[in-house]
Protein backbone atom coordinates (compact mmCIF):
# COMPACT_ATOMS: atom_id res chain seq x y z
CA UNK A 1 0.00 0.00 0.00
CA UNK A 2 2.29 2.36 0.65
CA UNK A 3 4.65 1.69 -2.45
CA UNK A 4 1.31 2.40 -4.06
CA UNK A 5 1.03 6.22 -2.90
CA UNK A 6 4.55 6.51 -3.07
CA UNK A 7 3.79 5.84 -7.05
CA UNK A 8 0.74 8.56 -7.08
CA UNK A 9 2.70 11.05 -5.10
CA UNK A 10 6.20 10.86 -6.66
CA UNK A 11 7.13 14.09 -8.02
CA UNK A 12 7.20 13.11 -11.31
CA UNK A 13 3.69 11.14 -10.79
CA UNK A 14 1.60 11.60 -14.19
CA UNK A 15 -1.39 14.10 -13.70
CA UNK A 16 -4.30 11.53 -14.01
CA UNK A 17 -3.31 9.49 -10.96
CA UNK A 18 -5.96 9.40 -9.13
CA UNK A 19 -5.08 9.83 -5.24
CA UNK A 20 -5.92 12.71 -3.57
CA UNK A 21 -4.79 14.31 -0.25
CA UNK A 22 -6.91 15.13 2.76
CA UNK A 23 -6.07 16.66 6.00
CA UNK A 24 -5.93 13.49 8.28
CA UNK A 25 -6.67 16.11 11.39
CA UNK A 26 -8.17 19.68 11.85
CA UNK A 27 -5.55 21.83 10.90
CA UNK A 28 -5.61 25.55 12.77
CA UNK A 29 -4.67 29.06 10.63
CA UNK A 30 -0.95 29.20 10.90
CA UNK A 31 -0.02 25.42 11.51
CA UNK A 32 2.83 24.51 9.09
CA UNK A 33 1.37 21.37 7.12
CA UNK A 34 3.48 18.01 7.87
CA UNK A 35 3.60 14.62 6.34
CA UNK A 36 1.82 13.41 9.46
CA UNK A 37 -1.13 15.29 9.15
CA UNK A 38 -2.39 14.32 5.89
CA UNK A 39 -3.60 11.01 4.07
CA UNK A 40 -4.20 9.99 0.69
CA UNK A 41 -7.19 8.37 -1.13
CA UNK A 42 -8.00 7.41 -3.84
CA UNK A 43 -10.58 8.99 -6.17
CA UNK A 44 -12.41 9.92 -9.47
CA UNK A 45 -10.61 12.58 -10.59
CA UNK A 46 -13.64 14.27 -12.65
CA UNK A 47 -14.58 14.93 -8.81
CA UNK A 48 -11.84 17.30 -7.77
CA UNK A 49 -11.52 20.63 -8.56
CA UNK A 50 -8.56 21.10 -11.39
CA UNK A 51 -6.22 22.98 -8.47
CA UNK A 52 -6.63 19.99 -6.15
CA UNK A 53 -3.08 19.83 -4.47
CA UNK A 54 -2.22 16.08 -5.71
CA UNK A 55 1.93 15.68 -4.51
CA UNK A 56 3.06 15.72 -0.91
CA UNK A 57 5.83 18.82 -2.20
CA UNK A 58 2.31 21.17 -3.26
CA UNK A 59 1.25 21.48 0.71
CA UNK A 60 3.72 20.15 2.88
CA UNK A 61 5.48 22.72 4.54
CA UNK A 62 2.90 25.33 3.33
CA UNK A 63 1.38 27.30 6.51
CA UNK A 64 -2.13 26.92 6.83
CA UNK A 65 -4.60 30.27 6.09
CA UNK A 66 -7.87 29.02 6.77
CA UNK A 67 -9.03 26.47 9.01
CA UNK A 68 -8.83 23.28 7.44
CA UNK A 69 -11.26 20.00 8.89
CA UNK A 70 -10.41 16.77 8.89
CA UNK A 71 -11.02 14.64 5.86
CA UNK A 72 -10.82 17.99 3.64
CA UNK A 73 -8.95 18.25 0.25
CA UNK A 74 -6.46 20.92 0.38
CA UNK A 75 -7.21 23.85 -1.71
CA UNK A 76 -4.39 26.36 -2.67
CA UNK A 77 -6.58 29.00 -1.43
CA UNK A 78 -6.60 27.31 1.55
CA UNK A 79 -2.73 27.71 2.44
CA UNK A 80 0.63 29.93 1.90
CA UNK A 81 1.47 29.86 -1.67
CA UNK A 82 4.88 29.50 -0.35
CA UNK A 83 6.68 26.80 1.45
CA UNK A 84 9.05 26.92 3.97
CA UNK A 85 10.92 24.30 2.59
CA UNK A 86 10.94 21.18 0.35
CA UNK A 87 11.95 18.30 0.13
CA UNK A 88 11.11 18.22 4.09
CA UNK A 89 12.95 17.51 6.33
CA UNK A 90 13.32 15.67 9.23
CA UNK A 91 11.68 18.75 11.52
CA UNK A 92 8.73 18.88 9.00
CA UNK A 93 8.10 15.34 8.96
CA UNK A 94 7.93 14.47 12.49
Amino acid sequence: MILGVYEYLRPDAPSDSPAVILVGHDLAPGTVIRMIDLRVVVVDLAQLPKETPRHFRDVVGHAVIVPIAQGQMILPSQVSPDAKEWPPTRAICQ
